[in-house]
């Protein structure tokens, strides 16, 4: 009876402990990744009013390490007064996620299809991005809701993947865009990714074939900061710094418990 009432104690001290940095969000400093700080710098170094590529690829599974990371890039994109274009070319989840950040973000002063467009969801994968960096009227005839992209003044701007000026791919597998859109292109691309895919796509990134790179909700939690901002994966990683002190704790007091009644 003594050890099921620990045991629930335990449970419940638990649910408190990650429930308050969501109740009372705390922001605990994150050393910075130089990975990440290139992104940024990336980012702020490209001029005001340029064109870029905001692609959202990432599954429900992913997304809550990609979505946090896909939002600080699109809030950075306006902040530089980008006009921008959303693409999915793998998972067709992350339209919805898509949507979701332009209604999160502030976009006064954005003018749908003047300063930016979305663009949805293209089956085919990498055989899309290819046609895309080809030729972007050949593959896109409607955005995502369906209308013609012919009476958009921002699409007449854009033909092929030489008149994007910068590649904000916040997706888990950005291997596509390095091989389909850089190599052909010389593109200036940065990358988010997941907790599996950071070391493969870090290769890409000493190669400088990506110019910065996120991991995972770290990596996001590290962009929040740099743009001043607490969102998602700050909240994610304050909970799991919080649950690392509260099992450190938990195995001390423990082992205290223990010694003192073998002692008794």
């Amino acid at each position: 009876m003594e050890a099921d009432t620990t045991r629930k104690l335990i449970h419940l001290s638990f649910i408190i402990i990650l429930s308050l940095p969501l109740i009372f969000p705390i922001n605990i400093p994150i050393p910075l990744n130089q990975s990440t700080k290139d992104a940024y710098t990336t980012v702020e170094s490209t001029p005001e009013g340029s064109i870029a590529v905001i692609n959202m690829d990432f599954s429900t599974q992913s997304a809550p390490e990609c979505y946090p990371q896909a939002l600080a890039f699109l809030k950075h994109a306006i902040r530089r007064h980008f006009k921008f274009v959303i693409t999915t070319f793998e998972s067709p989840d992350a339209v919805i996620y898509a949507k979701k950040a332009l209604a999160e973000v502030d976009l006064n002063g954005y003018e749908y299809g003047k300063d930016y467009v979305h663009l949805g969801y293209f089956p085919g994968k990498e055989t899309s991005i290819a046609a895309f960096g080809q030729n972007v009227h050949g593959l896109v005839k409607t955005d995502a809701d369906g209308r013609s992209i012919e009476e958009m003044p921002l699409m007449q701007q854009i033909h092929s993947a030489k008149d994007i000026s910068i590649w904000l791919l916040g997706s888990y597998n950005s291997i596509p865009f390095i091989t389909q859109i850089y190599a052909p292109y010389n593109a200036i691309m940065i990358s988010a990714s997941d907790g599996s895919s950071y070391q493969t796509l870090y290769t890409y990134y000493q190669s400088k074939q990506l110019k910065g790179l996120l991991n995972g909700a770290r990596g996001g939690a590290e962009y929040e900061d740099l743009l001043g901002y607490a969102g998602q994966a700050k909240a994610i990683m304050n909970i799991q710094n919080f649950s690392h002190i509260f099992f450190i704790g938990a195995i001390f007091i423990g082992n205290l418990l223990y010694f003192r009644r073998k002692k008794n």
